[in-house]
């Protein structure tokens, strides 16, 4: 990702954490295919300036298959 982006570039993603297995509202079932701060700051490696992590309990309504309580990781980043 960071290749992608120009130097100032701003990388702002959600994905869903790893604790999503204990909700089983939805995104993937398995471990390997979700987020911790840890392991997404690991892949990122740290060529970025700034970083902020949030991981977020919130309510997702996006149609039957993804509906209910969630666990998401939030990043925003600069080159």
């Amino acid at each position: 990702m960071h290749g992608a982006l120009k130097p100032g570039g701003v990388l702002c993603m959600e994905g869903y954490h790893l604790d999503q297995l204990n909700f089983k509202t939805g995104g993937p079932g398995h471990p390997d295919l979700l987020y911790t701060e840890e392991a997404l700051k690991m892949e990122l490696g740290n060529p970025w300036s700034t970083a902020i992590f949030q991981q977020a309990h919130r309510q997702i309504k996006e149609g039957p298959y993804h509906d209910g309580p969630s666990s998401t990781l939030q990043i925003f980043t600069r080159v």
